[in-house]
């Protein structure tokens, strides 16, 4: 068997280009979008079935506020009426939820008649409180009525495996989904036996579960921070810039860059939460002060104070929640002091 091209690549874990894979095979042919429709429509039990639907990804939606849409599929045609189809589908392979982010696009689909929201993850895992509620009016999405979950393992898999047996998909296409089928099957046994791991609160043995336990431990300092703060209090939603992909990468010396969050609260306070990853192997967080700017994309550090905590240190569960509890309290001993 020849080279897979996502792994020669080095983007299995890329969620961006999973979503342009999916997307590109949905606008392929009309027989791929239609069972990709119906796949859906099964799911959620409504009418989505328009003939003239286009699948678009990283779509920027009406307002600052909403973000950036992962599978965005739309029948519009350039004249903005109700009662046409809108069906936005989060996609999550390993990355925690943003703060109220279904919410978001829930209000977003409001405006339209006909509209579904999906959440698709490796095995059908359901969003947090932290991406359904919004802490400020106290609304909750609910399963099967606001959203619907769908999964890589069960929905993509019988979609692409259904598209393989039909005679209306090009012979160099169907080599692509079955290089793509092979990253699923992987993908998810990998994030079965991350979690497994993680809630078995064993010490890490290897890089993936060494990333993976970082992984948690800045989605751990993202949440508490929104909780504390309320989502009222942030301009917009926290920039979030680390990812497993990119944290994978630097734990394995294949790259010393920056990760992390940064906050931009109303009160014009912003700050950032990062690791400097470099050559002698440390990993040691930093909290500062400053402004971003948005034209260069970089950071414009006012006062940077260096912790005694290194994210490549981390041992278990319990290690990174003790560790990540003692971070946020440094980050709002600086709220307290700017405010």
């Amino acid at each position: 068997m020849g080279q897979n091209i996502f792994k020669l690549l080095e983007i299995e874990t890329n969620e961006n280009i999973h979503s342009t894979f999916i997307a590109s095979i949905i606008n392929s042919n009309e027989f791929a979008k239609e069972a990709f429709i119906q796949m859906i429509k099964d799911v959620c039990k409504k009418d989505l079935d328009i003939p003239n639907l286009k699948a678009q990804t990283e779509v920027s939606l009406s307002t600052n506020e909403t973000g950036r849409v992962d599978i965005y599929l739309t029948d519009y045609d350039g004249n903005e009426k109700k009662e046409n189809t809108r069906i936005i589908i989060e996609n999550k392979i390993y990355a925690g939820d943003q703060n109220a982010q279904l919410y978001r696009y829930h209000t977003h689909l409001t405006n339209y008649e006909h509209k579904a929201l999906f959440y698709l993850t490796l095995e059908g895992k359901k969003p947090s409180n932290y991406s359904t509620f919004n802490f400020d009016s106290k609304v909750h999405l609910k399963e099967k009525e606001d959203y619907y979950l769908i999964s890589y393992n069960e929905n993509i898999k019988k979609w692409l495996n259904d598209i393989l047996i039909s005679t209306e998909i090009a012979k160099d296409l169907k080599i692509y989904i079955i290089d793509y089928l092979q990253i699923i099957n992987e993908l998810t046994k990998m994030w079965r036996d991350l979690e497994n791991f993680y809630n078995s609160n064993e010490d890490v043995n290897s890089l993936e579960q060494k990333s993976y336990l970082e992984l948690k431990f800045w989605e751990f300092i993202e949440q508490r921070i929104i909780e504390y703060v309320g989502s009222s209090n942030l301009a917009i939603s926290n920039k979030r810039y680390y990812s497993y992909n990119k944290i994978l990468k630097c734990q394995n010396n294949k790259s010393q860059r920056n990760y992390g969050i940064i906050f931009e609260f109303k009160n014009n306070i912003n700050i950032r939460i990062a690791v400097k990853a470099n050559e002698c192997g440390s990993f040691q967080l930093f909290i500062s002060k400053g402004s971003m700017d948005i034209k260069k994309n970089e950071w414009n550090n006012e006062g940077q104070k260096d912790l005694n905590y290194y994210t490549n240190k981390l041992k278990n569960k319990d290690d990174m929640k003790a560790i990540g509890k003692e971070v946020i309290s440094e980050i709002y001993k600086i709220l307290f002091n700017l405010t």
